[in-house]
């Protein structure tokens, strides 16, 4: 079997998504301690990462017997049973990581890496900040080890920061071995996938991670564990004036994705300043979100001449004739056939009337 560190190099995609699941600060419980577990810190790395590794093994299995059954359209109950195998994994990849041993660091070892930090709202921060004050941190800092000392903050920048606020000396911390890219990756994704995570910021994190790596859309969504589909959403950004992006910046929550593609789709067809027009009317709060889409397509659209309406003619209650004029066209419409030749017999007398009278006021 591949050893800890391979199987995190393999599936570091896995232990980010369960880092943003754990990365709200909820309360928990800590296990009490066996009496006949490790007690050094050599010890507890050793058998977690046997655990790990083994959680991983098991983990990737599960997810590539899934793969392999929707590339080859497996049966329902096949399908069903590999969902069934893949919760099983991931349930034994959270246990493992639960267990991983614990271990104190003094608040001025840690140290927080720019852009790294999870984006909270002022309530955001305070409700965890409350939490905090009464309740024991259920998920410990996770960290690495920096050559120059101390530790390097992967994910719970917050959580370390709002400890500093209220007073606090240390604090629990998980220590990571994983290299440059390892890191990069987990501290990206425990924060993308967080669910309070606005689009826009999203946008910004798969789109610097594409730059950074050099990753196709297709590549960054094989990568994150979402379609592609969802990637191109948020790529659809990119496709705004930078005035309504600006905009957009300062207020991002109240952006969403489906908006986007429609503001973006306005862009290409040369509606820009509509589009900057109802972006900043979302920021102020004048319009909603569907409300500045629609405005800004209905101003986009050309208005069509209104189609005339014919005129009728009745004999009684009998219909005799109906005109209709478009433009340069007239049309009549006899209820009989004899009335129509009539009719168009008067009609030819009467255009060379006019057509000569036309003739003799231009000489």
């Amino acid at each position: 079997m591949a050893g800890a560190k391979d199987m995190k190099s393999k599936n570091t995609d896995l232990l980010a998504a369960m880092q943003a699941r754990t990365a709200s600060g909820g309360v928990a419980k800590r296990l009490p301690e066996k009496p006949d577990e490790a007690r050094t810190a050599p010890g507890q790395l050793a058998i977690f990462s046997g655990q790990l590794a083994d959680a991983m093994a098991r983990a990737e299995a599960a997810e590539a017997e899934l793969a392999k059954l929707k590339a080859e359209h497996g049966s329902k109950e096949a399908l069903a049973e590999a969902h069934r195998k893949l919760a099983e994994a991931e349930a034994a990849l959270a246990t493992a990581l639960e267990s991983q041993p614990h271990q104190t660091a003094k608040l001025d070892e840690l140290h927080e890496i720019p852009g790294r930090r999870r984006k909270l709202t002022a309530q955001q921060y305070a409700e965890l900040r409350e939490n905090l004050r009464h309740n024991p941190l259920a998920n410990p800092v996770t960290v690495r080890l920096r050559p120059e000392g101390g530790y390097e903050i992967i994910a719970g920048n917050n959580r370390v920061s709002l400890f500093r606020e209220l007073g606090r000396d240390e604090i629990d911390i998980n220590i990571l071995d994983l290299d440059d890219d390892e890191t990069d990756r987990t501290a990206f994704y425990s924060n993308l996938l967080a669910p309070s995570l606005t689009d826009y910021e999203k946008y910004l994190g798969f789109k610097g991670r594409m730059e950074k790596k050099k990753l196709r859309q297709a590549q960054v969504a094989a990568e994150a564990g979402v379609s592609q589909p969802y990637i191109s959403s948020l790529m659809a950004f990119d496709e705004l004036p930078e005035e309504a992006l600006a905009c957009i910046a300062d207020a991002p929550a109240l952006f969403g994705a489906k908006a986007v593609q429609q503001l973006a789709q306005l862009t290409k067809q040369g509606k820009a300043a509509k589009v900057i027009e109802a972006v900043q009317k979302i920021v102020t709060s004048e319009l909603s979100q569907i409300a500045a889409v629609q405005q800004a397509k209905a101003s986009a659209t050309l208005k069509r001449p209104a189609r005339p309406e014919p005129v009728t003619f009745r004999q009684g209650k009998t219909k005799y004739c109906e005109a209709l004029r478009s433009d340069k066209t007239v049309r009549l419409s006899f209820a009989s056939a004899e009335e129509a030749e009539a009719t168009f017999a008067l009609i030819t007398e009467l255009i060379k009337e006019r057509a000569s009278a036309a003739k003799g006021n231009k000489k």
